[in-house]
């Protein structure tokens, strides 16, 4: 699949690693691999990406005209049910990164951001009161949030994870039990059924997100939910990226690695001879009879889908299921170190007095902020404030009052004043002064 090179050049933009870098070498069908550096690399996944999304819009509107012509058409059904399922399994996201974030408020988060997809934003909007921003490539989706005070993190930090799957799964047995006597079957050939592919889509997203794996992101490389649930529930520590194996948990992690392989491989290979089957079936049906266009178009799609899985076939298994090569995303990402060492200094700076609790403070601020009661949220804080006027979270909160009101000048005012504090960090003058040169845009 991918594997790290050092001292290389790139194949998209032609740069030289230095020493300590790490090029990525793709597999790449019916070429020889190609070494990429960390850009090309982005921008060679967006373009898989893309191609991906491309072919199932194509198989949607091959399936309607199928459809159209010939109700009765299976491999329009086929066709239009697959796209269906796609879609499905794309919209499942939004529900999935809202379950994180509705949990997180709930229990004192602090959530920041909700990302659905990946590459550029096309679209920003607050949906339930969250921030929310729609990527180009709407695959995959993150939530930023972290825990408010250090009182049950690793409970809160479990329940915050935990919501995302459960979120599809809910959706899944609401599918099945609203579902019509008699709608749940899978046989894609028959007429659109909508009940038992937003039920499967769902499980799909469930089951990946289960499945432990080190994600890498904008923001630094993150754990899957699964892998952050095991690590919580089994090593009792908030989630982490490891560099390495885990000790005593090493041979469970090569197993299951090799398990996923075989498994991937299997599945894949299976599913590309059955697309190779159905369009050699096609074809022979269609020597007995005049040729149609659109059942030539079908041969000719599912003879692209079957050689495209065939090349994921190899490239799965290419892949080492235990590679002891050097990560070339072992070392965080400068913002992830940044993020983290601003968190623990507004932890740091966030000296609580007796009788306040942070979690329900700061539940209480979203919810009057969501209500769109600002004036009541903003007593609140101030009230808070007079008992700990240096409490840097509360100060910090005090800012999303002006921000709901669009008053950038009061609130670059307000970083300012804070940036003349003498207890911070390089990290938080550099979030806070990001801050202030996004209201002074703003403004």
């Amino acid at each position: 699949m991918m594997a790290g090179v050092m001292g290389e050049r790139c194949g998209g933009c032609g740069i030289q690693a230095t020493e300590d870098q790490i090029f990525k070498k793709e597999s790449l069908p019916f070429r020889r691999p190609k070494t990429f550096c960390p850009n090309c690399h982005a921008r060679f996944q967006r373009r898989v990406f893309q191609f991906v999304l491309i072919l199932d819009l194509v198989m949607g509107a091959a399936g309607l005209a199928m459809i159209w012509r010939n109700p009765y058409s299976e491999p329009g059904n086929v066709f239009f049910n697959l796209f269906l399922f796609e879609a499905f399994f794309i919209l499942a996201t939004l529900p999935h990164e809202l379950g994180h974030a509705w949990v997180g408020r709930q229990i004192g988060f602090d959530v920041r951001k909700v990302i659905v997809g990946f590459g550029t934003t096309i679209v920003a909007r607050k949906i339930f009161g969250f921030d929310i921003e729609f990527k180009r490539i709407p695959f995959g989706g993150i939530t930023i949030g972290f825990p408010l005070g250090a009182k049950r993190a690793r409970t809160r930090c479990f329940l915050f994870v935990l919501a995302g799957p459960l979120a599809n799964f809910v959706l899944s047995a609401g599918a099945y039990l609203l579902a019509p006597k008699g709608s749940m079957t899978f046989d894609l050939g028959r007429s659109l059924r909508p009940w038992p592919l937003f039920l499967l889509a769902n499980l799909v997203v469930v089951v990946c997100n289960l499945i432990p794996f080190v994600a890498s992101t904008a923001y630094g490389r993150i754990s899957s939910d699964g892998l952050a649930l095991f690590q919580l529930a089994f090593l009792r520590r908030l989630p982490f990226v490891p560099n390495q194996e885990l000790g005593r948990f090493a041979m469970l992690a090569r197993g299951l690695r090799r398990l996923i392989k075989w498994v991937a491989t299997v599945f894949l290979s299976l599913c590309s001879l059955l697309c190779f089957g159905i369009a050699a079936l096609l074809a022979r049906d269609l020597m007995s009879k005049e040729a149609d266009a659109a059942l030539w178009f079908a041969v000719c799609l599912f003879t692209t889908l079957g050689t495209v899985l065939g090349w994921f076939v190899f490239r799965v298994w290419q892949a080492p299921a235990v590679t002891r090569a050097v990560n070339p995303y072992a070392s965080p990402s400068p913002y992830s170190e940044i993020i983290r060492s601003y968190q623990a200094d507004v932890q740091r700076n966030s000296l609580w007095p007796q009788g306040v609790s942070p979690q329900a403070l700061v539940t209480g601020f979203n919810q009057l902020k969501i209500e769109n009661k600002l004036s009541e949220a903003e007593l609140l804080i101030d009230d808070a404030l007079q008992k700990t006027p240096e409490n840097l979270t509360l100060i910090l909160l005090r800012l999303d009052i002006p921000a709901a009101e669009n008053r950038w000048n009061e609130v670059e005012a307000m970083l300012g004043s804070i940036l003349t504090r003498a207890d911070l960090s390089s990290a938080t003058r550099t979030v806070l002064l990001a801050g202030q040169i996004k209201a002074i845009l703003k403004g």
